[in-house]
C-alpha cells in the first residue's frame, strides 16, 4: 500500500489508479510467494533464476568448472539500478566476490580461500566492489560490504538481499 502511495506522483492522482496499483502489487507479490516458497518444478542445482520479491534478480549459469552469475537490481521510487557479473566457485556455500575494474578493460576477479594470493595483490581499496555470498538450497543471500564503494549501481541501490530461486 505504501508503495502505491509513493508512486502517486507518477500518474494521475485518483482512487482508481491507487486501487489498480495495489491490486497489481498484490498479484505480483502472490506470484512471487508461490514461486519463491513453493518448490514445484524447481531443481536443486545452483543454476537458475533468483528473485528478491521486488525488482531484483540473480541469474546463474554453469560454465564448465564454475558458475557465472549476473545480478540486476532496480530499487526505489526513482528506479536506481545496477548490474554486476562474476564467477561462483563450484561447491562453495560461502564466499566473497571482489570485482576490480581496470582502466583498460573490465576484469572480474574472484577472492576466495582457494584462489592464489596473487589474484588479489593488485586491488586498491578505491576500486573494489566486494560482495559476500551465502548459498543455501533455493536461496542466495548477498551482502554488499559497506567498507568498499561499489560503483556498479546508483546511489539509492544495493546488491544486498535475500534472493529465492523461482526458475
Amino acid at each position: 500500500k505504501q508503495y502505491c502511495k509513493d508512486m502517486r506522483f507518477v500518474g494521475e492522482v485518483n482512487k482508481r489508479n491507487e486501487y489498480k496499483c495495489t491490486f497489481d502489487f498484490t498479484s505480483n507479490w502472490i506470484n512471487y510467494l508461490k514461486k519463491g516458497f513453493g518448490r514445484e518444478n524447481l531443481n536443486s542445482s545452483l543454476e537458475g533464476t533468483y528473485h528478491d520479491g521486488f525488482r531484483d534478480y540473480i541469474y546463474i549459469k554453469r560454465k564448465g568448472d564454475f558458475y557465472q552469475f549476473r545480478i540486476n537490481i532496480v530499487q526505489g521510487i526513482t528506479s536506481h539500478s545496477g548490474e554486476i557479473e562474476g564467477k561462483i566457485p563450484i561447491n562453495q556455500s560461502n564466499f566473497t566476490f571482489v570485482q576490480v575494474e581496470d582502466s583498460q578493460a573490465k576484469d572480474s576477479k574472484l577472492d576466495c580461500s582457494q584462489c592464489d594470493s596473487e589474484d588479489t595483490t593488485d586491488m586498491s581499496e578505491s576500486n573494489k566492489c566486494k560482495l559476500n555470498f551465502k548459498i543455501e538450497p533455493y536461496i542466495i543471500e548477498v551482502k554488499e560490504d559497506s567498507n568498499f564503494f561499489c560503483g556498479n549501481h546508483g546511489a539509492g541501490a544495493s546488491f544486498t538481499g535475500k534472493y529465492r530461486k523461482i526458475k
